[in-house]
């Protein structure tokens, strides 16, 4: 898989930011993920693309990963947890709607909201777990940067 630039460009200042400065969580990363120009992106909604659902690992450490998902027509992950420093999430094309869980196995839902291009979500176990699904029958891809340590341990 060839990185788009704007990727790439991102990979480049997570290594930095690591490097240079101590990050409580990935809330601190937060501003790189809102910086992220969407509109570089190749739009696969648009184009008849029938993509199978997909995940690669685009960088990862021992304190980071940024995992870049497909999403085909109606697929959905199940409902899962984030422990560590959480998550964020960004959608970079089509759109997804997140289910959020009390934050105990087997728990009742909490809210759904649509999470449209440009979308930032941030995940936690302290918060909820959730369930990401692709409402859709085109595809849909986002962005997910995950801090492996746990709150206020990442240094």
């Amino acid at each position: 898989m060839t990185t788009p630039k704007v990727l790439n460009q991102l990979i480049d200042q997570l290594k930095r930011r690591e490097a240079q400065e101590v990050i409580g969580d990935v809330l601190d990363l937060l501003p790189e993920m809102e910086s992220l120009d969407v509109s570089g992106w190749p739009d696969l909604t648009e184009d008849g693309h029938n993509r199978t659902w997909e995940s690669a690992d685009l960088y990862a450490s021992e304190k980071l990963r940024l995992r870049l998902i497909c999403w085909k027509g109606g697929q959905s992950s199940s409902v899962h947890g984030h422990p560590g420093g959480g998550g964020l999430v960004k959608v970079m094309c089509g759109q997804l709607i997140e289910t959020r869980y009390a934050p105990e196995e087997g728990s009742e839902e909490m809210d759904t909201w649509l999470m449209d291009v440009g979308s930032i979500g941030f995940i936690h176990d302290a918060l909820a777990w959730h369930q990401i699904r692709n409402p859709h029958q085109t595809p849909a891809i986002s962005l997910h940067l995950y801090s492996m340590m746990p709150f206020g341990e990442f240094v």
